[in-house]
């Protein structure tokens, strides 16, 4: 349901989303990766107390810099072939030389692109102490054409000021019509009275379907204004969908779906894995991703890795993600429609990724000289 209605709105948009059990809630969307979405990117923060206003946008521009980090060098809605170094192209011109020319189209601060830029080859987030919040907003707005993102904050607290409300909520349409972006906020359903709150939650959407929404808007609210200046696949998540067993509470909550072509950014495995892949020659530019593959079903699945030439898929598989009896059969129905349209899939754990990568890239070679020695039909 979440995935549907941030997918229907509208960038520049605020939509509030209510529960009983916010963190419940955030662990069932952090596990059930919405394959079939045209959102590139979700990143989120859970907040137990709201912090001051500045504290509050450096915290939100933070996420958005590590997402912008995550893209790189795929900004511009990756219609710009951008290169990872300072190497050049076939027809000699740098990536830097590209990717000005590009900021330069969409009027992004060649000052602030420069220096960016070299932040983000450095590892390092785009954010420069120089330049205001807002105008670092605009310029990663403009950078990353945030249209196809989804930025999900939370709130779990059942009792908030109005003043921190007031706050919170002029912040988020602030960031959102700044930066034309969708903004997803999850709070608990007890928070929907709060007058702070009223100006972006007099629509909220409840996500418990044995309850009644309930309406936050108050007679004579107008309501919203018209202007207003993780872990994913690591071992240490928690993710437990039955609540039988205790999981650690954490002040803060960071998730994201794969951007298309980038490693997962929350997924050391993965990212361990495209380093080793650059390194080695007979590796090198065989895989993609975290790549979409629409199957004979219908049906929309976007994979860890794909070796197109094979149809060899891996998948990085961390426990919090793949442990839970929801994921475990979804993970079997996807293979099973995979295998039917003549993909190969194998399953590699994030831990033994991180502990000897060596072996896990010996894994792949054998299966890739399995595919390789089969003969044509052999399926069939």
């Amino acid at each position: 349901m979440i995935h549907r209605l941030l997918s229907d709105s509208s960038p520049g948009e605020v939509t509030v989303f209510s529960t009983s059990r916010v963190r419940r809630r955030l662990n069932a969307i952090e596990v059930s990766v919405p394959d079939d979405s045209d959102l590139t990117l979700l990143v989120g923060r859970i907040w137990e107390r709201i912090p001051e206003r500045e504290r509050l946008i450096r915290d939100i521009l933070e996420l958005l810099g590590r997402s912008a980090l995550t893209a790189w060098p795929r900004w511009y809605d990756e219609s710009v072939p951008l290169l990872r170094n300072n190497q050049s192209d076939s027809t000699g011109v740098d990536s830097d030389t590209v990717l000005l020319r590009a900021g330069q189209c969409r009027n992004v601060l060649p000052g602030w692109l420069q220096r960016a830029a070299r932040r983000c080859k450095a590892g390092r987030i785009p954010l420069l102490k120089r330049y205001s919040a807002e105008l670092q907003l605009r310029q990663l707005a403009l950078a990353m054409s945030w249209r196809r993102f989804v930025l999900l904050l939370a709130i779990d607290t059942q009792t908030l000021g109005d003043g921190e409300a007031k706050c919170f909520a002029d912040v988020c349409t602030w960031t959102a019509r700044l930066a034309d972006l969708r903004i997803g906020v999850l709070l608990d359903e007890r928070l929907l009275d709060c007058r702070g709150l009223e100006t972006i939650a007099y629509r909220a959407h409840s996500l418990d379907p044995e309850q009644t929404p309930r309406r936050a808007k108050r007679e004579g609210s107008s309501g919203p204004p018209t202007d207003f200046a993780g872990a994913a696949d690591g071992e240490g998540a928690g993710c437990d969908e039955t609540e039988k067993r205790p999981r650690r509470r954490a002040s803060r909550h960071r998730f994201a779906w794969p951007v298309i072509g980038v490693p997962h950014p929350f997924s050391p495995g993965e990212q361990r894995l495209s380093q080793s892949f650059d390194a080695t020659t007979d590796l090198q530019g065989l895989f993609r991703h975290n790549w979409p593959i629409t199957i004979s079903t219908g049906k929309r699945y976007i994979v860890d890795l794909l070796c197109e030439s094979t149809k060899l898929i891996v998948e990085v598989d961390g426990y919090s993600t793949h442990s839970s009896r929801l994921s475990f059969q979804a993970d079997r129905d996807r293979d099973f429609g995979l295998a039917i349209d003549g993909y190969t899939v194998v399953r590699l754990t994030h831990a033994e990724i991180m502990r000897d990568v060596d072996a896990s890239l010996a894994k792949i070679r054998a299966i890739l000289r399995s595919l390789h020695a089969r003969p044509q039909g052999a399926d069939s």
